[in-house]
C-alpha cells in the first residue's frame, strides 16, 4: 500500500525526498507557493526527468498556450535545445510534424510537436498518483486500473467535458500552468475522473477504478 510517509510510487519508506506535483519545472518564476510534493524515493525520482522535459515541451509548443506556457517555452525550452539537451532535441525532431492552419496570411502548413502515447500516458499516470496521493492519503491505487484520453478538440470531446465539469471540484496551481477537476463516482466509490488542462492548451482526461470493474464496463 502506497500510504503515509512511503514513496508515491513504489511504496518504499527509506531513502525519501519531494517530487513536485506536476513538476516544479512548468512553472515560471517566481513559483507560486502552494505547490504540491509528495514523498517519493530518490530511484524513483531519477528516473523520469527526460520524461518530465519532454512532456514541458509539448505542452508549451502550442501556439494557444498561456502566457505561462509561452514563457517556459522561450525561457527554458529552447535554451535546452541550444546548450544542453541532445536526447531532448532528438527526441523532439521524431515527433515533429505539420497541419494546415488558419494564418494572418491565409491557411499555411506550419510545424507542430507531437508526443508519443508511451511517454506521455506515464506521465500523466504519475501526476494522478501524487494528487490522489495528496488529496485521499487512504486511497489505495496500487491495483487500480488508468485509462488517460488526450482531449483532442473536437465536438464529442468538447460536449463529454463540459458535462463532467459541474460534477468536478475545480483547482489550480500557477496562473495559466496547472487547472485540474477531480471526483469519484457515487456507484462505485473507488472509480474517480480527472480532467487537466496544462497552459491551457494540452488537455487530458484520466479516470481510474478496479480492473475488474473497468472490464465489466466494456462488456
Amino acid at each position: 500500500m502506497v500510504f503515509g510517509d512511503t514513496c508515491y510510487l513504489c511504496g518504499k519508506g527509506d531513502d525519501l525526498t519531494r517530487d513536485h506535483i506536476p513538476p516544479q519545472g512548468m512553472f515560471p518564476g517566481p513559483r507560486p507557493g502552494n505547490l504540491i510534493t509528495v514523498p517519493c524515493c530518490k530511484t524513483c525520482n531519477s528516473t523520469f526527468s527526460m520524461d518530465d522535459e519532454l512532456f514541458r515541451a509539448w505542452a508549451s509548443s502550442g501556439a494557444q498556450c498561456s502566457a505561462a506556457g509561452k514563457q517556459i517555452w522561450r525561457g527554458k525550452v529552447v535554451p535546452s535545445f541550444a546548450t544542453r539537451n541532445k536526447k531532448l532535441r532528438q527526441q523532439m525532431r521524431q515527433d515533429v510534424g505539420t497541419a494546415a492552419l488558419e494564418t494572418l496570411i491565409g491557411r499555411a502548413k506550419v510545424p507542430i510537436i507531437g508526443i508519443p502515447v508511451s511517454r506521455a500516458k506515464p506521465f500523466i499516470v504519475r501526476i494522478t498518483k501524487g494528487l490522489l496521493h495528496h488529496f485521499y492519503p487512504d486511497y489505495n491505487y496500487t491495483d487500480i486500473h488508468f485509462t488517460v484520453v488526450n482531449v483532442a478538440p473536437t465536438p464529442q470531446y468538447q460536449t463529454a467535458i463540459k458535462y463532467l465539469l459541474p460534477h468536478l471540484i475545480y483547482d489550480e496551481r500557477g496562473e495559466g500552468v496547472f487547472r485540474f477537476w477531480r471526483g469519484f463516482t457515487v456507484d462505485a466509490p473507488d472509480v474517480g475522473v480527472w480532467i487537466y488542462l496544462f497552459y491551457d492548451a494540452a488537455c487530458f482526461l484520466v479516470r481510474h477504478g478496479r480492473v475488474a470493474f473497468a472490464e465489466q464496463r466494456r462488456q
